[in-house]
């Protein structure tokens, strides 16, 4: 009887484990009204860019591709992994009432470490030179 309850319960386990790596799979794009909204400078500020998330990635070309994918594992924060082949760069944003903040930024080690507000800043700066819309609050 014991080796038979020992092999359910691993049944059980396993099951658990791959349920849990389905629901995480990765996704080619956050849900839209996750990505509608407005994203907060870099580093852990809540300050807010004028830009929603959808219009920074797809200034900086971070839309539509096999490159990049994201994950979620925790309500209302997402991953967003860059990856050429080689190396790869994430992006972990959070949620907070109507912005997205971005939370961390982590490299490969072939790629130089960045800082969560540099990484930001450069999006906001590549959203502002191709004039992408901004968000209702700060107009056109």
């Amino acid at each position: 009887m014991r080796l038979t309850s020992g092999i359910a319960l691993l049944t059980v386990l396993s099951g658990g484990v791959a349920i849990y790596f389905v629901l995480s799979a990765r996704h080619t794009d956050p849900p839209p009204e996750f990505a509608a909204l407005e994203l907060a400078q870099g580093g852990a500020s809540t300050t807010p860019s004028c830009y929603s998330l959808q219009s920074v990635l797809v200034a900086n070309n971070l839309t539509g591709g096999a490159q990049r994918s994201w994950t979620t594992r925790v309500k209302d924060e997402w991953t967003l992994r860059v990856d050429n082949g080689r190396d790869w760069r994430t992006y972990r944003f959070a949620r907070s009432d109507d912005l997205v903040v971005p939370m961390q930024v982590v490299s490969s080690d072939k790629l130089p470490q960045i800082g969560t507000q540099e990484a930001i800043d450069a999006w906001l700066a590549q959203a502002a030179a191709k004039h992408v819309a901004k968000v209702k609050r700060c107009g056109n």
